[in-house]
């Protein structure tokens, strides 16, 4: 009987343990895989160099204070590119700028721009799409690259709608349409909207318009929320592509254990996302990619 109760006390604390383990190992082994096929993974500056020079090219990344969208951002800057920076001003962002400058010796002013903008606040993505226009700059590429993971209330940060929903695909949705105009009146313009194979556990139960749209607090749970925000992504980008003179794609960039994207995730979350990977993205996980090889995509 006392063995009995010591395992329903003590099991989940195992198994937490026995998954932590196996991630660290699999981690391990892959980095291992990782360093084997570095020749053959291209970088994100190998992807660009291959373009030449991208002089005279404008580029707007959100979420490049750190992870994927700033080695996207250092990458597109070393080829000679314009660089809109579309990130939460502060400290953060400001070294992500002095990083991003400090790969050119010359006037480094002129071709990075530094705008605020808070994805879940719609205020704030109006003042930033009413900065880049002021910038009077054309729009060759707006890269919708922020994400947030993981969050463990609903609506933690953005009250009275789910957070991940909210900045994830709702603020990218307004920044882009306010910036069609742009991507329009550019040659050769598109949108990159960065997504996640995390939408295919949307459709485990079935998929239910009614019950996922809007995401309800009731029943919140925070890694199916992550998921639903990508499959409202990855359709978003499928619908616009019919409807724009603009080519307009969807990405999943890979799998990367530096990205930031984990920042917001408790212990318990983030055993949950382990089992979810090796359940739902297992190549990805064996084949854990670097920071710039991930930003190739």
């Amino acid at each position: 009987m006392d063995r009995a109760l010591n395992r329903k006390k003590w099991g989940p604390c195992v198994l937490c343990f026995h998954l932590y383990m196996l991630e660290r190992s699999c981690h391990f082994i892959g980095s291992i895989l990782r360093n084997c096929w570095d020749t053959a993974m291209a970088t994100a500056a190998e992807v660009a160099g291959r373009h030449g020079s991208l002089g005279g090219k404008v580029y707007m990344v959100t979420g490049c204070s750190n992870g994927i969208g700033l080695e996207c951002a250092k990458a597109l800057y070393a080829a000679g590119g314009t660089v809109v920076m579309a990130c939460r001003s502060g400290s953060k962002s400001a070294r992500a700028q002095e990083e991003i400058l400090s790969l050119e010796t010359g006037d480094r002013q002129k071709r990075l721009h530094l705008l605020d903008v808070d994805l879940g606040n719609w205020t704030s993505v109006e003042k930033c799409a009413q900065a880049f226009i002021g910038l009077n700059l054309p729009l060759d590429c707006l890269i919708c690259n922020a994400g947030i993971n993981g969050v463990p209330t609903w609506g933690l940060y953005t009250p009275g709608v789910e957070t991940q929903f909210a900045v994830n695909f709702l603020g990218h949705y307004h920044l882009a349409t306010l910036l069609d105009g742009k991507l329009r009146s550019t040659a050769n313009s598109r949108l990159v909207i960065v997504s996640s194979e995390t939408h295919r556990r949307v459709s485990e139960k079935g998929f239910d318009l009614e019950r996922e749209l809007p995401p309800r607090e009731q029943n919140y749970k925070d890694l199916h929320a992550y998921a639903f925000s990508n499959l409202c992504r990855t359709l978003w980008a499928r619908a616009l592509a019919t409807k724009v003179p603009y080519p307009v794609v969807s990405v999943h960039p890979g799998l990367s254990a530096n990205t930031g994207m984990l920042q917001h995730m408790g212990f318990g979350a983030f055993v949950r996302q382990i089992w979810c990977v090796l359940r739902w993205e297992p190549k990805s996980f064996f084949t854990l990619q670097s920071l710039p090889q991930v930003a190739a995509t």
